[in-house]
């Protein structure tokens, strides 16, 4: 049997489901019902890397608030002086290849789409990155019934996860009519945690950043072949 030890050194924050004030103190929250109140949190960028404004906050996934309108008192932690990018180690991404459509369009992943420059800076960085698509984290599915044994479960944060999911269910329920919800970036984490679980392949991957071409635009993964692939089924 192998055993994985990691540490978490910091939470980092940044847009998303919420702006980047609101995950800051969404992170502050976790820690302390988690009882990690040690954990610094780095407060990220509140724009793009061209200065750009976020342009779609997707609320109604996880709710406005983030985590599932639950109306959680403010945290009473503050985030670090220093910057997440000061902070940031291993990068771990959630991302959409070029063998499935994207979640925003047939083009774009959800976290691409927010800041595809910083994305491309981030895969040509030299960085040790490992990406896990929306083809891989799909397979990954908490069911209606996984559900229910949470909900009956008296785990420390059973209820607390319970009350969280309901959003994420109800948006799951109406956008693909289905009784469960697809975890997207618990698999990533898994993923850097036990790379045994997954299959990976090493490559070169690019973000197309051009806005003339607007059909493949924040577009991950083997470009050249990619841009091939959506042009010609845009014509």
């Amino acid at each position: 049997m192998m055993l994985w030890l990691y540490s978490l050194e910091t939470f980092t924050t940044i847009y998303g489901n919420v702006y980047t004030t609101l995950a800051t103190r969404n992170a502050l929250h976790l820690l302390e019902v988690a009882g990690r109140i040690d954990i610094p949190v780095a407060e990220g960028s509140h724009v793009t890397l061209t200065k750009g404004t976020k342009l779609r906050i997707i609320d109604f996934v996880h709710g406005a608030d983030g985590l599932g309108n639950q109306n959680f008192p403010p945290p009473n932690g503050k985030p670090i002086e220093e910057s997440a990018t000061e902070f940031l180690r291993k990068l771990t991404l959630e991302k959409s290849l070029w063998w499935l459509n994207g979640n925003v369009n047939p083009a774009a992943e959800a976290n691409i789409f927010g800041d595809p420059d910083a994305a491309d800076v981030v895969f040509t960085s030299g960085a040790d990155v490992l990406a896990v698509g929306i083809n891989v984290t799909h397979q990954v599915v908490l069911s209606g019934s996984d559900r229910e044994k949470l909900a009956s479960s008296k785990g420390k944060f059973a209820q607390y996860l319970t009350g969280i999911l309901e959003v994420y269910f109800s948006y799951h329920c109406d956008a693909y009519n289905t009784n469960g919800v697809y975890l997207h970036d618990p698999t990533a984490l898994l993923a850097a945690v036990d790379p045994s679980l997954v299959t990976c392949t090493e490559g070169d991957v690019r973000v197309q950043t051009c806005k003339k071409k607007p059909v493949v635009r924040c577009m991950t993964g083997d470009f050249q072949f990619a841009a091939n692939r959506f042009e010609q089924e845009a014509d």
